[in-house]
């Protein structure tokens, strides 16, 4: 096996301009899901900010004020339904798993459907959707899956599924494209 290259850094922290956290909330997703009714209602409230998918199901919002970061965290009404929790930020905060698309080959026609592609996705971590062009089968070359992958794993070169006495191999590719939080809203 291969040995990994591991550099250690001491960091004393001087030259970073960590301020602008004072004025950021973390919120923990319930799914992945449209968010946009919330932010429509923050907005016509004249509350702005911009927001990040920072991994796992973790979203920080940053706010132009601590007056607005506050009560977004204290109006559970505006993000309870998105949510699990929102609360201020803190640096003991550090996400576990990596958003990715996960691209699978190889895939026998009679296997082709909704089931299957989200066992091939927990066989990498933990699925989330499927890609509209997988489930239309628009593209029988290769199927997707939106995998919330663990950051001390990697995603498997290859799958072997087992059917009965047959066997198969599914190539197994994370997309290395990084994920915006916008892209999988719509």
């Amino acid at each position: 096996m291969a040995s990994k290259r591991v550099e250690v850094m001491h960091w004393d922290g001087i030259g970073s301009n960590d301020r602008w956290l004072d004025y950021v909330a973390m919120g923990v997703l319930r799914t992945i899901t449209d968010v946009s009714s919330m932010v429509k209602d923050l907005l016509d409230r004249q509350i702005y900010f911009t927001f990040y998918y920072i991994g796992d199901k973790n979203v920080i919002w940053n706010f132009c004020s601590l007056k607005d970061r506050d009560s977004f965290i204290k109006n559970r009404g505006l993000w309870g339904d998105f949510f699990s929790s929102v609360s201020v930020w803190s640096d003991a905060i550090t996400p576990h798993s990596t958003l990715a698309w996960v691209e699978f080959q190889g895939i026998p026609l009679d296997c082709w459907c909704e089931n299957f592609f989200i066992r091939q996705g927990w066989a990498v971590g933990e699925p989330l959707m499927i890609e509209e062009e997988t489930l239309s089968r628009e593209n029988l070359f290769c199927g997707k899956v939106l995998v919330f992958i663990p950051n001390s794993h990697k995603c498997p070169d290859s799958i072997k599924v087992i059917i009965g006495r047959k066997s198969f191999l599914v190539v197994a590719w994370e997309d290395p494209e990084k994920i915006s939080y916008d892209s999988i809203l719509s």
